[in-house]
């Protein structure tokens, strides 16, 4: 393997039981747009997760769901949710065109 290197797999499980933020480095690609090909480089990250509550589960309000909504499918769609800095904007990465993760080349 290569120094200072790490397997997909790897950086994966390591974002997904990161406590503090990482720093990711990726190429944009958008097939809608037809764009791409432009490296970002995002600090303080976190995998975006659904909030818990501490202490007692309050009742939730039942909102009726359109019929469009669905899940995302990030397994299937090779995507996660990244959750950028401290401003709290989710965006969406896909993971075969990440390159480093805390500055570790990802292969």
């Amino acid at each position: 393997m290569i120094a200072n290197s790490i397997l997909l797999g790897d950086a994966l499980q390591q974002m997904e039981e990161a406590t503090e933020g990482f720093t990711l480095r990726f190429v944009k690609a958008s097939r809608t747009r037809k764009t791409g090909g432009k490296i970002e480089e995002w600090h303080n990250c976190r995998l975006s997760r659904p909030r818990h509550v501490k202490g007692k589960a309050k009742p939730e309000k039942r909102v009726p769901v359109p019929a469009t909504s669905r899940q995302p499918s990030h397994y299937t769609n090779a995507t996660r949710n990244i959750t950028v800095g401290n401003s709290g904007q989710r965006r969406k990465v896909q993971i075969w065109l990440i390159l480093s993760l805390n500055g570790q080349k990802v292969l």
